[in-house]
């Protein structure tokens, strides 16, 4: 006679049973829900790749419309100018230069709501102060864009005045 195995199925009957329908169980789970899911799960996961870089460019295109609002707003307005005009000059007094006339033009940008104004003038004086003087008109509030600079030294000395000439334009909403 045979030896007795306690692994042999006549043991373990519900166990057996158990697990028959457990594993008949899952593998209906998988072929009904998991496996459908996971496709669609792919799908999806493809089109979002696809549509990412739309979604980005949306991203950067909202960013740089903020930016440009944000721009636009702190542009100074047109009635703004005489108080641009004379900040010029308090600026030059302040670093003890001196401009004898200041010349403008202005003109409308095309295809934009705005106007372009253009200020060129003169100013004499040692080199510490024009230095500072470039500085705070970089520095000042209203977007004066430098578009021309010529430093002119009419002596050899050392110590005699330097001429400036400026051209800067500002644009105005």
């Amino acid at each position: 006679m045979p030896k007795a195995s306690f692994l042999h199925p006549r043991y373990y009957p519900l166990e057996l049973g158990l697990l028959g329908i457990s594993s008949a169980a899952l593998l209906l789970f998988h072929l009904l829900f998991w496996a459908p899911l996971s496709a669609r799960m792919k799908s999806q996961e493809s089109l979002w790749q696809a549509e990412r870089p739309r979604v980005v460019q949306l991203e950067r295109y909202e960013k740089a419309q903020r930016e440009l609002k944000a721009f636009w707003e702190d542009l100074p307005e047109r009635q703004a100018f005489p108080a641009i005009s004379s900040s010029l000059s308090d600026l030059a007094r302040q670093h003890h230069l001196v401009i004898p006339a200041i010349t403008y033009q202005g003109d409308k940008v095309p295809d934009h709501d705005l106007t372009r104004i253009t200020f060129a003038f003169g100013v004499k004086g040692a080199y510490p102060d024009i230095r500072a003087f470039i500085g705070e008109l970089e520095r000042s509030g209203y977007f004066l864009i430098i578009e021309d600079l010529n430093l002119l030294k009419a002596g050899k000395k050392i110590d005699e005045p330097i001429q400036l000439q400026l051209r800067t334009t500002v644009y105005l909403r």
